[in-house]
């Protein structure tokens, strides 16, 4: 595996690393003899590469692919549609936007691009890429044997750690439901955006136009902030640097970008506190996002509407769609839909009930900790336990946990002091109960399991947990909720549950080679950069002794020379930069990066979730005693020592030992 901050360079390290060696003993030099330099010149602008492997990604392609596998029509959430091996359209016409032009391209390490996406929702299939992007599962996978050996080879099934944790010092691991334990399809988007639409035109008195609207899940991702003052969409990397904006469904102009987030001689807003941006924590959330945005198309093209007072000011219209979402999640346009058949909206992940037994085989308190209320928790854990039809459900599933709270209101549940009431599995009905007074914990979780509401000191005395809380594992989705308010104001230790990984990994290793590529024009880029700073030093100090030989003319020529060779180099760059962005999704990019930097939902991976994986079940593939250890992180003065080289250079030096012996 991969270690963090580790530089790739490209399919020729020895002729990389020969290189910058040399340009920068030739600088450390300053150019001692004419020869050297022109020697070194000609090497660097001369230098091959390799031409880029990469197909042409068309617009059509990435938003509108045909998929092959019989289902039912389904999209990821936050991820566009797309295979990184091949185009699954299907009888497409040709499309000459296929592929962008340099002149065209503004991306560099301040500019991510972005490109408009429309895509047709109509006789979509379900297809493997599309399971792997929305709930973590590759159905074409085989059986996943683990080595007692720790490997090396990155995959999907793999949980990841960012701070060190140690399973067998677990004593309670706990579980939201919805995204987590259940994941769901986009038919289940579909309701809440259908019966929201609705809402707004029936309810809200937004005009009839608003019933024409399409959901595209392809528009936006987690990890995004919403201006809802200015209708704009933002991604913003780990130093609050916004790398990319849309307005609406419009991709913004750099310039624009530039000027609203960066230039702007105002006050810089607070992306994270201020209450004007709102983050898209949870897949729940794109919902939201996809009618915000056509709402602010709609608001934007139709003034007349505006001024009839039939569209409100952006951050009311987000407020309204924000009211008429919880709304359809708390009336039963949702649930009472999803009761009826599951099947439709829930992803089978046939490993989550193995995963949570072996959890209490090894000694581990296992509970459900969900905002959902009583009603809708026993429909679907009644699905993942297999019993699909209504007619099939039963309390079975509550053998799965030592505790049950629903409707717990998380974040509050996590400080506000609330009252804990009983639940009645056979139909329903509250109790009141006294925690507080609790003498026996085991005799008082045998009178029933089940409760509403609560907080985090309840859960602490019915899990009966003695020697603090990083004795505590909770896993979840939503980056807020779950995992940053769990980890920062109580200390548990936490999982994040991220299905667009899945798809994010295997494209890594799918365009592996590009990636190298791309890391090896960087480092190509930035050998011309040093080489051509030290020309412009040399010429400097010329000049200053008013140096008019052949030799200075000469140097002014080299100059202009290396300039053109660093424009060639960086527009090579940024059309390769171009082209893998668009692999991973051509408006936002790679879930993980803003530009060349982590983005900001990376640093909130690795700043508050001690592991994170694609999917739940992936914790049944490790032992109740598992060690979870991370990568040694590097600072960039540390990129001298190469640490996946490492094993190589050690086992050269055996031979060489071997040798000399």
């Amino acid at each position: 595996m991969a270690q963090q901050g580790s530089a790739v360079r490209g399919t020729g390290p020895s002729t990389s690393r020969a290189s910058s060696c040399f340009v920068r003993s030739l600088i450390s030099a300053a150019f001692i003899s004419t020869a050297s330099r022109i020697f070194a010149n000609a090497f660097v602008l001369n230098r091959k590469f390799e031409p880029v492997s990469l197909a042409p990604i068309s617009r059509r392609e990435t938003a509108q692919s045909w998929l092959h596998q019989e289902g039912t029509g389904i999209l990821s959430r936050g991820s566009a549609v797309f295979s990184p091996k091949k185009s699954l359209l299907r009888d497409a016409p040709p499309d000459d936007s296929s592929s962008a032009t340099v002149e065209q391209l503004e991306l560099s390490e301040e500019s991510i691009p972005v490109q408009s996406v429309t895509s047709t929702l109509s006789g979509l299939k379900t297809s493997p890429d599309l399971v792997l992007q929305r709930a973590g599962i590759d159905p074409e996978e085989e059986e996943i044997i683990r080595d007692t050996v720790p490997h090396r080879l990155v995959s999907h099934r793999d949980i990841f750690c960012n701070r060190e944790l140690q399973m067998s010092q677990i004593k309670a691991v706990g579980f939201d439901m919805d995204f987590t334990l259940a994941q769901y399809t986009t038919a289940f988007d579909e309701l809440a955006y259908e019966g929201a639409k609705k809402k707004l035109v029936e309810i809200m008195g937004y005009p009839e136009e608003v019933l024409g609207f399409r959901y595209d899940p392809t528009l936006f991702r987690r990890g995004l902030l919403v201006d809802k003052q200015l209708g704009n969409f933002i991604k913003i990397d780990k130093h609050k640097a916004v790398r990319a904006a849309s307005h609406g469904s419009k991709p913004m102009p750099r310039e624009e970008r530039l000027n609203l987030y960066v230039r702007s001689l105002v006050k810089l807003p607070s992306f994270l506190r201020d209450s004007r941006f709102v983050p898209l924590n949870t897949l729940f959330q794109l919902v939201d996002a996809v009618l915000f945005a056509q709402l602010v198309d709609l608001h934007d093209s139709r003034p007349d509407l505006v001024e009839k007072g039939r569209l409100k000011n952006y951050e009311k219209m987000f407020a309204d769609v924000h009211r008429v979402v919880d709304l359809c999640h708390n009336d039963g346009t949702i649930k009472d839909t999803v009761a009826e058949d599951p099947e439709k909206y829930i992803f089978e992940d046939k490993e989550v009930l193995s995963m949570l037994r072996g959890l209490k085989e090894a000694g581990k308190k296992v509970f459900l900790l969900t905002n959902s209320h009583w009603e809708y928790t026993t429909v679907v854990m009644n699905f993942v336990m297999g019993n699909k039809a209504p007619h099939t459900r039963t309390t079975e599933w509550l053998d799965l946990f030592d505790l049950i709270i629903v409707a717990a209101g998380k974040p509050a549940f996590l400080s506000d002091r609330r009252d804990l009431f009983r639940v009645d599995p056979k139909d329903g009905r509250l109790l009141n109960t006294c925690p507080d007074l609790i003498a026996d914990v085991d005799g008082y979780l045998a009178e029933g399991k089940v409760f509403q509401a609560g907080n985090w000191k309840t859960l602490n005395n019915l899990l009966n947990l003695q020697a603090g809380r990083e004795q505590l594992l909770y896993v979840g989705d939503h980056m807020y909720s779950d995992i940053i308010e769990g980890r920062k104001s109580l200390g548990w230790r936490t999982c994040l549950v991220i299905p667009e990984l899945a798809y994010e990994v295997r494209t890594q290793q799918i365009q592996k080679k590009t990636m190298a590529q791309l890391q090896e024009l960087r480092g190509e880029l930035n050998d011309v950069d040093l080489y051509l700073d030290a020309l412009v030093m040399e010429q400097r100090k010329r000049r200053k002794a008013n140096d008019n030989s052949p030799s200075s003319v000469a140097l002014d020529a080299e100059i202009r020379e290396v300039r053109i060779k660093q424009e060639e180099v960086t527009k090579r760059w940024k059309k390769l930069n171009l082209e893998l962005h668009a692999v991973y999704h051509p408006t936002w990019g790679e879930l993980f990066k803003a530009g060349y930097q982590k983005s900001q939902f990376a640093k909130q991976v690795q700043d508050y979730s001690c592991v994170y994986t694609a999917r739940v079940s992936n914790l049944g593939l490790v032992s109740g005693s598992r060690s979870f250890r991370p990568p040694r992180e590097r600072m960039p003065h540390e990129s001298v020592l190469d640490f996946d080289d490492l094993p190589r250079l050690l086992e050269e030096e055996g031979e060489e030992q071997e040798t000399e012996n």
